[in-house]
């Protein structure tokens, strides 16, 4: 029974994942083309991808609170933080291992386990 359990928090962890990742994917485009447009300027686009990962770390927090209905926080945190290591772990593997500040990548880490706890909160 107790594995069963595990099983179907696993399979709703990694859908709600799965989302963030497709809201981010949207959310970018849509920046990309807001970038075509109005040409921002640095800090505009730096603003804009922090609010990138706060609203996908959101989404799939408040899906993976909604389906599991219990510890809803919990499951939003866990949400964003895998949220946050999957990222990490690209970067790391798209930038040849090197990291260039590591107050952007804690910033980084603080953003999406808060908007994955919001959104588990919220649901």
């Amino acid at each position: 029974m107790k594995s069963q359990i595990y099983k179907n928090r696993l399979v709703i962890l990694l859908q709600s994942l799965a989302a963030a990742y497709g809201a981010t994917v949207a959310l970018l485009l849509l920046l990309a083309f807001l970038l075509l447009k109005l040409d921002l300027d640095e800090t505009a686009v730096a603003i804009a991808i922090a609010a990138v990962y706060v609203a996908a770390c959101f989404v799939g927090g408040f899906l993976a609170g909604k389906k599991i209905k219990e510890k809803k926080f919990f499951w939003g945190l866990v949400t964003g933080a895998l949220y946050f290591l999957l990222l990490l772990a690209l970067s790391i593997a798209l930038v040849s291992g090197s990291l260039e500040k590591v107050s952007d990548v804690l910033s980084a880490a603080a953003l999406c386990a808060g908007g994955g706890t919001l959104g588990g909160m919220l649901s």
